[in-house]
């Protein structure tokens, strides 16, 4: 018999109860059919608001507290602007705040990449998670800053720290902006602005190619 997947299209999956019942089976669970966030930044109202951060935010509720192995948002883009069930557009492509929201996870945590513990401490309104590809070698961090305040941010690095990581950070009105970082003592430290995103990265394999350069 062929091993199947279970595919969860509600937020509501991700609630502790519905996580233990696919566990028990153990299936793996995927997000599917995610919408509803406006084409915009950081929140409007509220938090953490139905645009690109809140979508950020989502990913990383679904990986972590909803335990999902895969998120798949309803449609990557239509003929028409960016809308609540659409990441971007012809018009925008990469450059459309949902896409690189979603970009900040997929572009480096790619198939076969698996979660590893991680603890934060020093602030409440940070979040992060860490995923590690053994066939690649790569480790990723994604951190998000809840507050609208920038946040100092030192990352403790496990094992033996490689040479360089590839830093990417967004926020509302400056998306994808690249940069590298040099370990020093075993750590790494950078500043997250208020509702941004960053991706942390070190490879030792060759680089997947979805989403290495621009839309694809």
């Amino acid at each position: 018999m062929t091993a199947v997947a279970i595919a969860a299209p509600s937020i509501f999956y991700h609630r502790p109860r519905h996580v233990a019942r696919y566990a028990s089976h153990g299936k793996a669970s995927w997000m599917t059919e995610t919408s509803a966030n406006k084409p915009r930044g950081a929140p409007a109202s509220g938090f953490p608001g139905q645009g690109a951060f809140g979508l950020a935010l989502r990913v990383h509720q679904a990986l972590v507290a909803g335990e999902q192995s895969a998120w798949v948002y309803w449609q990557m883009s239509e003929g028409s602007a960016v809308a609540e069930q659409t990441l971007t557009n012809d018009t925008l492509q990469a450059n459309s705040p949902k896409y690189v929201a979603l970009k900040h996870y997929a572009r480096y945590i790619r198939p076969g990449g698996q979660r590893a513990p991680v603890t934060v401490s020093g602030s409440t309104d940070v979040v992060a998670s860490a995923y590690v590809n053994a066939a690649t070698g790569s480790l990723t961090w994604v951190i998000l800053n809840g507050s609208a305040s920038t946040q100092s941010i030192t990352i403790e690095i496990p094992g033996t720290a490689a040479a360089s990581y590839d830093l990417v950070r967004s926020r509302d009105g400056s998306l994808w902006q690249a940069s590298t970082l040099q370990p020093s003592s075993a750590q790494l430290a950078f500043s997250l602005a208020g509702y941004g995103v960053a991706t942390v990265s070190a490879s030792t394999g060759a680089p997947d190619p979805i989403f290495a350069n621009g839309f694809e």
